[in-house]
């Protein structure tokens, strides 16, 4: 969304919301919703080679190029697609906003798990993990916990 300065947009909705009439019928009748996905990629900072992403599904209502969120249908967050063979593991994942809202901001973590087999007789070793489980052959690792804060603003 752009084109609109974001103190236009409360502008706009806020004439929206006087004009309303007392019987609950908006004289903006042809307001639309519409559902877009927004997300960040972080990279994990002791090995670049590990990145999640945290993706939301935003509610939005307006008309023309004029909307306001009205609410988060859902989030996540995961591991970034191609990441090795590594797994995500999520420990926390929500969302702040004052609905209807011109920005939600998320905040999210998790870490990354990943098992390497070996020949027997030593590990491998990978750059910011920790050895957390061995078997004979298999040995697993997981990162540091990260942290997966942003804020995803509709006219930036």
């Amino acid at each position: 969304m752009n084109g609109i300065s974001e103190e236009e947009a409360v502008q706009l909705f806020e004439g929206i919301r006087k004009n309303s009439q007392s019987d609950g019928i908006a004289p903006y009748a042809d307001l639309v919703d519409h559902y877009q996905v927004v997300s960040k990629t972080f990279t994990y900072s002791k090995n670049s080679t590990y990145s999640a992403t945290s993706e939301a599904t935003l509610w939005l209502r307006g008309k023309g190029s004029y909307f306001q969120i009205q609410g988060v249908v859902g989030s996540a967050t995961r591991i970034q697609t191609g990441t090795s063979t590594a797994s995500w593991v999520q420990l926390y994942n929500n969302y702040n906003a004052s609905f209807p809202s011109l920005s939600v901001d998320f905040v999210g973590s998790g870490h990354f798990t990943e098992s390497r087999t070996h020949s027997g007789g030593g590990s491998v070793n990978i750059n910011g993990f920790n050895l957390t489980g061995s078997t004979a052959y298999t040995d697993t690792y997981s990162s540091d916990t990260m942290s997966l804060i942003w804020t995803y603003k509709l006219y930036a």
